[in-house]
This record gives structure tokens, C-alpha cells and sequence, in this order.
């Protein structure tokens, strides 16, 4: 397979389509499918067009994690496994770092890398038969792609601890209760849905967005006076966008807002 198949990159509208493209083996990471995706998301990043970005999977599942199989040497995998020198580290800092929102259609399984990979997008939808497991334990290996530190920010450090070290998958419902992701639908129903709440992203004013999830994460990264100070310095820069004078006039007209 070509690397630019591994990941696909389709356009609706100002929404950027995503598609891990490995069915056959669950579009399970090798090197050549993580350095396809990271040149795609700073693609994305540049391209003012786009306004928010949706990502899945191809097939019957979005992620199975390592393809294990694609992985050189038989004393473990060694950092340029994954096609970049920092490993599956840059892809959640890179869909972090995204001036876009981003959506995560999860269908099917999300495991190993597959799981810090969606917990790395903004919003999450899942599929009824989605299920989620923190894999890595059962290769001896560590939680990467992020898990290690999203997972105790959304669980709390023994839930996320159990589903490091027990490695039990979390069924689709389960995971909305534990607040995984935000929705559950139907399979069929699955990137239509997504596409639909991507619009809705796509349509908010841009740096107010974006400065929102900034300071968001920062929050979640810093104590409360230095996320506080963001805060305030954001609001005072979104308070100079010519969106917030286009709000205004559409509330007073009643009618909704055309942001630039």
C-alpha cells in the first residue's frame, strides 16, 4: 500500500474528512501510517478553509493501536517504528495544536494508540459497537499516544489506572457514563452525525474557537492563576475580532450570525 493510502482526506464544505485507510488489519498504526497522518493535520493546519476536522476509520474498526505485525526487530519496537523520531507523542500534540476543532468518529474498536488518538480529538461520537481498551499492558508495553495523561483527567486515577493495567475493553455506553465521549449513535448514523456536529463547529467564529479550546487546555495544564491570566488575555483578544461586532449586529437584527 502507498503511503498516502494509509490515511485518506476528504473536504465537506469547510469540514475536513480523516479516514485512518488499513481495514484489513483495523487500521492498526505502522510508520508509514503515522508519518501520512502527521503531514496531513499540519496540511490541515495551514489551510484556512478548513474549519473543523473530523476523524475515523475505515471499515470495522477506527483503531486497533501498533500494528504489531508491521513493527521491526523481535527485541521490541524502536522509536523510528513510527515513522518519526517522538513516536505516536507528536499526534495528540498535533491534533491538540490544531487551529481547527476536531471530531472523532469512533466505530468499532479503539485500542492501544487507537484510544489516545481519539482521546486526543475535542469531541468524541461513538458508534453503539465501539468499545475502548487501554491494550498496551498485554505487550508489556507502557499507554502511549497520550493515555497516560488524558485518561486520569477524564476517570480519575483509579479508573484510569484499572483500564491501564487490566486492560478491559469499555463498551460504548459505558464509556458515554464515564465520559469518553460526548454521544452514542447508531452505526449507520455514525459519520453523518459527526459531519453534522463538525458543521455546527465550522459555522462558530474562528479565534474565538479557537482561543476557547486553547484556554480550555490550558487550564487543564496549569495551575488556576496562570490559567486564569489566559483566560482573561484571550477574552480581551476575541473581544477585538470583528466576529464579536457581527454577533452583536445579528442578535440586535435577529438573524444568525455570518462570521468571517
Amino acid at each position: 500500500m502507498a503511503e498516502a493510502e494509509h490515511v485518506l482526506l476528504e473536504r465537506h464544505g469547510a469540514v475536513a474528512v480523516l479516514t485512518l485507510n488499513r481495514p484489513a488489519r483495523l487500521n492498526a498504526f505502522a510508520a508509514a501510517t503515522n508519518r501520512r497522518l502527521i503531514g496531513l493535520l499540519d496540511e490541515i493546519a495551514r489551510d484556512e478553509a478548513i474549519r473543523a476536522v473530523v476523524l475515523t476509520g475505515a471499515g470495522r474498526g477506527f483503531c486497533a493501536g501498533a500494528d504489531l505485525k508491521a513493527l521491526a526487530g523481535a527485541d521490541g519496537p524502536r522509536d523510528d517504528d513510527w515513522g518519526c523520531p517522538r513516536g505516536m507523542i507528536d499526534l495528540p500534540l498535533r491534533l491538540r495544536a490544531l487551529p481547527q476543532p476536531s471530531v472523532c468518529a469512533v466505530n468499532g474498536v479503539a485500542a492501544g494508540a487507537g484510544f489516545g488518538l481519539a482521546l486526543a480529538t475535542d469531541l468524541r461520537v461513538a458508534s453503539s459497537d465501539a468499545r475502548f481498551v487501554a491494550a498496551q499492558i498485554r505487550t508489556a508495553q507502557v499507554p502511549d499516544a497520550g493515555l497516560t495523561y488524558i485518561l486520569p483527567r477524564l476517570l480519575g486515577t483509579e479508573r484510569a489506572l484499572r483500564a491501564a493495567l487490566l486492560a478491559e475493553p469499555i463498551a460504548a455506553e459505558e464509556a458515554l457514563a464515564l465520559g469518553i465521549v460526548g454521544e452514542v449513535v447508531a452505526p449507520d448514523l455514525l459519520l453523518s452525525h459527526s459531519l453534522e456536529l463538525a458543521g455546527r463547529l465550522a459555522a462558530l467564529p474562528r479565534l474565538a474557537t479557537r482561543l476557547t479550546r486553547a484556554a480550555i487546555y490550558r487550564a487543564l495544564d496549569r495551575g488556576l492563576e496562570t490559567a486564569l491570566s489566559f483566560e482573561f488575555e484571550a477574552l480581551v483578544e476575541a473581544s477585538r475580532d470583528p466576529d464579536v461586532a457581527e454577533a452583536v449586529r445579528a442578535f440586535v437584527e435577529k438573524r444568525p450570525p455570518r462570521f468571517r
